[in-house]
C-alpha cells in the first residue's frame, strides 16, 4: 500500500470512530433528560399532562369498568402478584393503597431476570372516578434509578475504555504502520478498524434504556386491563402478555 493511500485511510477511519465515540458520550449525557412522546397509535393510553417527578418518567391513562375501591384493590393484587420466571420473590413492594392513589416501589433487581416492560423503578396511581361505573386511572412509571445506573454505566465504557483505546489506536498505528518502510506492513491499517469493538457496547446500554421506556407503557395497558377483567382471572384465566400470575383473587 503506498503511504498516501495509508494515511487517507487511516484519518477517515478514525474520524469515523471518532465522530460515533462524541455521538454516545451526547446520547449517554443525555440520557433520560428529554420527556419522551410516544404513544402508540394502537393503544387507548396517552400522555398525561401532570407533574412527572423526572423527565424520562412515562405517564398515561386509560378508563376502566368498576369502582375506585375495587379497581385499587384489584390493580394491587395484580402488580403484587406478578409471575416472573426465575423470580421467587415479588419485585414490587406497595408503599401506599388507599381508593383514590396506589404507590409501589421496585426492592429486586433493575433488570435481570425481567421483561423489558418492567424496567421501570418506582409507579404511582390515582383514580378518579368519572361515572356510574367507571374509573379514570393515571399512571407514573419512574426510571430514575435505571437511568442513574445505565449512564454510569455507558460513561464508565466511553471514557474509561473507549477514549483510551482510541488514544493508543491513534497513537500507534501512526508510529507503527502508516511510516513503516515496507508496504505489506502498511496494509495492516485496516487493524484500525479493531475500535469498532469498543465504539458499540454503550449504544447497547443506550439501548436498554429506549426498549424499557417503550415496552413499559404496553405492559401497563395490558395491566389494567386484566384488572379490567379481573372476573376473568379470578376464574384462572391468564391474560396473553400481562405478565401476571392466575391466582389475583387471593388476599
Amino acid at each position: 500500500m503506498e503511504p498516501q493511500l495509508a494515511e487517507i485511510t487511516f484519518v477517515v477511519i478514525m474520524s469515523v470512530g471518532v465522530c460515533v465515540w462524541l455521538l454516545s458520550l451526547h446520547m449517554a449525557l443525555n440520557l433520560g433528560r428529554h420527556r419522551r412522546r410516544d404513544a402508540e397509535p394502537w393503544t387507548p393510553l396517552s400522555d398525561l399532562e401532570i407533574n412527572a417527578g423526572s423527565p424520562c418518567d412515562l405517564t398515561g391513562q386509560k378508563t376502566v369498568r368498576g369502582h375506585a375501591e375495587d379497581v385499587s384493590k384489584t390493580l394491587a393484587r395484580t402488580l403484587l402478584n406478578l409471575n416472573v420466571p426465575g423470580m421467587f420473590a415479588t419485585l414490587f413492594e406497595m408503599v401506599e393503597r388507599t381508593p383514590e392513589r396506589l404507590e409501589f416501589r421496585k426492592t429486586g433487581p433493575l433488570v435481570c431476570n425481567q421483561p423489558t416492560g418492567m424496567y421501570f423503578s418506582e409507579a404511582v396511581f390515582t383514580l378518579e372516578r368519572t361515572g356510574a361505573n367507571q374509573v379514570l386511572v393515571s399512571y407514573r412509571l419512574g426510571f430514575e434509578r435505571l437511568v442513574k445506573v445505565l449512564r454510569r454505566t455507558a460513561l464508565a465504557l466511553i471514557l474509561g475504555l473507549g477514549f483510551p483505546v482510541l488514544m493508543t489506536v491513534g497513537i500507534l498505528i501512526p508510529w507503527l504502520v502508516l511510516k513503516h518502510p515496507n508496504p505489506a506492513v502498511r496494509w495492516q491499517v485496516f487493524q484500525t478498524l479493531q475500535i469498532v469493538h469498543v465504539l458499540w457496547p454503550p449504544f447497547l446500554i443506550i439501548y436498554l434504556f429506549r426498549s424499557g421506556h417503550r415496552h413499559a407503557r404496553t405492559f401497563m395497558a395490558n395491566v389494567l386491563t386484566s384488572v379490567e377483567l379481573s372476573d376473568d382471572l379470578s376464574q384462572g384465566g391468564r391474560i396473553p402478555g400481562a405478565w401476571v400470575s392466575g391466582n389475583t383473587t387471593r388476599q
